[in-house]
């Protein structure tokens, strides 16, 4: 019904694109839940084949829905290597593939549970097309694939870009294909783009861990590469808003990648991978808020030098000291009070495109939005309340907006829709924005709030043993509701002390104390340790012991070393050597 009313308000045309959540041009990332160790295989297939991956051959080989059992069945039938004899055989190699392999829907254990996805065992993982559709990751691969490629103008990638992660290749001219392609050989050359998709085999002479040759051997009994995505399988070159944050990330995962890819082993590499990528999801989508709420106010965004990581309290406890653990869920609790706005944002953004692109068809006037969509947004606000507001288009965009408030207003009176229509009337209130709190209201307010929660969840991989945060249910008053705090787990730490133990560019090489890094994660994160979050109240003993607490950690990890306690005396250092990935 409400879609409806809508529909008879704006056309059907405009309330069909209005009825969705989130804005990609900002944030390129669905509003909705998605599986952050189900990112890498699809990453790799996209840094291969240079588009986004359509269907697969998984679901006809091993059924639908597939279970670890029947998969084991199955690749003990096709493969002569791994066949085996009886039911103890098969349930042995059913076992190695839940480990290190495949994983049951909700991690529930057994091997009659369907599987949901693929772990990035080894580069043939890439050919199993699971989750089924790419559209379940929420476009988190076609963000960290654009981050990590880093081609400058275009508005999607294209093949051959140059860098250390050019899409489109080889897997000997990428660096993180390289790293996963032990035993992978190429029966011909070219870009990748014109290849068919069974133009690499495995050479059986490579002896490989058991937890990469079942990758391989997995994918292999698919025979060929899942196909391109129907319809436009481009892979876009969007920045988010807050383009800092975002290239940052792409810095930070390429720099651990190319130089401590190949000494980690395999599986606390995947490990350190996955809490990387947390942390780099989490650090672009609330800097990315950051700097939409300044937009909002001062009619601009922030230059890339001004924009600035969301702070939070970050809990190094693990949430064993209850007043640490109290102090990161009230600064979370903040964060998570203020994305109640986002929704409306995002609204925003879509009803000021659709008009702005009628109202200015035909001219130069809307900047692209990709690769960096801050132009749009300033053209946006110049729409809005600057010089652009006074011309004669916009000042009757303006007065039809207003009509479409009034008459959504009356469309709205004598439905049962909680009030939707008393705020359209408030003249005080620009209409580009009453209108989306509207259309906000009349899709559900809670629910779309709800989706921006969830993908902070997925961000922070909540209480995953990789992840960067924590959740629990509390009852305050009698009322049940949940309580999320950052917390930095032992993997998070492991990859941010190896990814800061590196010169950066144009930095002169100084060793890493553990005063430097608590400053690095406070100005490049905004995780604050040592000392409170601006506009945040925490008692100093509290600070002070997260900040011990964090020490210690790291001594015990083997990744602090002091003689004495002297600050400049306690540095920090890598458990792994440095060693480049090479190229072919």
């Amino acid at each position: 019904m409400p879609f409806d009313v809508l529909c008879d308000v704006l056309s059907p045309r405009m309330a069909r694109r209005l009825w969705t959540a989130g804005y990609p041009a900002v944030l390129p990332l669905t509003p909705l839940h998605f599986y952050m160790g189900a990112v890498l295989p699809a990453v790799l297939y996209e840094m291969r084949w240079g588009h986004r991956r359509g269907s697969g051959r998984f679901a006809s080989v091993y059924g639908k829905p597939a279970t670890v059992a029947g998969v084991a069945a199955r690749l003990a039938h096709l493969t002569e290597a791994l066949a085996v004899e009886g039911g103890a055989g098969q349930a042995i190699l059913g076992d190695l593939l839940l480990a290190h392999c495949l994983e049951n829907r909700d991690r529930s254990p057994g091997q009659t549970e369907p599987i949901i996805r693929a772990h990035p065992a080894h580069y043939f993982a890439s050919w199993i097309d699971l989750p089924v559709g790419i559209a379940h990751l929420r476009g988190a691969p076609e963000l960290l694939v654009a981050m990590l490629a880093g081609q400058v103008g275009g508005t999607h990638l294209v093949p051959d870009g140059g860098g250390e992660f050019p899409v489109g290749v080889t897997a000997n001219r990428n660096a993180i294909l390289r790293l996963f392609a032990d035993g992978v050989e190429q029966r011909d050359e070219g870009t990748g783009q014109s290849e068919s998709l069974t133009s690499e085999q495995f050479i059986e002479l490579v002896d490989l861990p058991i937890d990469q040759l079942l990758g391989a051997r997995l994918g292999l009994s698919l025979e060929e590469a899942p196909r391109r995505l129907t319809g436009d399988a481009r892979i876009s070159n969007q920045y988010p808003l807050a383009t800092r944050a975002g290239r940052e990330f792409g810095q930070d995962l390429g720099a651990f990648i190319t130089h401590y890819g190949a000494s980690v082993p395999r599986q606390t590499l995947t490990a350190l991978l996955e809490s990387g990528m947390g942390i780099g999801f989490s650090a672009t989508y609330f800097a990315t808020f950051d700097a939409l709420l300044k937009w909002e106010r001062a009619g601009r965004v922030p230059d890339v030098s001004d924009q600035k990581p969301w702070p939070l309290f970050a809990d190094c406890a693990l949430g064993l000291d209850r007043q640490i653990r109290l102090a990161a869920e009230d600064s979370m609790g903040d964060l998570v009070r203020r994305l109640q706005r986002l929704p409306v944002l995002m609204m925003g953004l879509q009803i000021l495109e659709a008009y702005l692109e009628i109202e200015w068809a035909g001219t130069a006037r809307l900047p692209q939005a990709a690769p960096d969509p801050a132009a749009r947004l300033n053209a946006f606000a110049s729409a809005l309340s600057g010089p652009d507001s006074r011309s004669e288009e916009i000042s009757s965009l303006t007065a039809e907006l207003h009509r479409k408030c009034r008459t959504l207003a009356a469309a709205l009176d004598g439905f049962d829709f909680a009030g939707l229509g008393t705020s359209l009337g408030d003249k005080e209130i620009h209409p580009v924005w009453r209108l989306a709190a509207t259309v906000v209201g009349m899709m559900g307010r809670n629910l779309q709030f709800q989706h921006y929660q969830t993908l902070l969840d997925a961000c922070l991989m909540v209480n995953e043993p990789n992840g960067i945060g924590s959740r629990r249910r509390v009852r305050t008053s009698g009322i049940s509701s949940q309580a999320r705090s950052l917390v930095l787990s032992n993997a998070a730490l492991d990859y941010l002390v190896h990814v800061h133990s590196l010169p950066h560019p144009g930095e002169p090489v100084r060793p890493l104390t553990l005063s430097r890094f608590l400053s690095i994660l406070r100005d490049r994160y905004g995780f604050y340790v040592a000392d409170p979050p601006p506009g945040m109240s925490i008692p100093q003993s509290v600070v002070f012991r997260n900040r011990a607490v964090l020490e210690r950690r790291l001594r015990d990890m083997g990744l602090l070393r002091g003689v004495n306690d002297a600050e400049a005396m306690k540095r920090l250092r890598p458990r792994f050597e440095v060693t480049r990935i090479a190229h072919d």
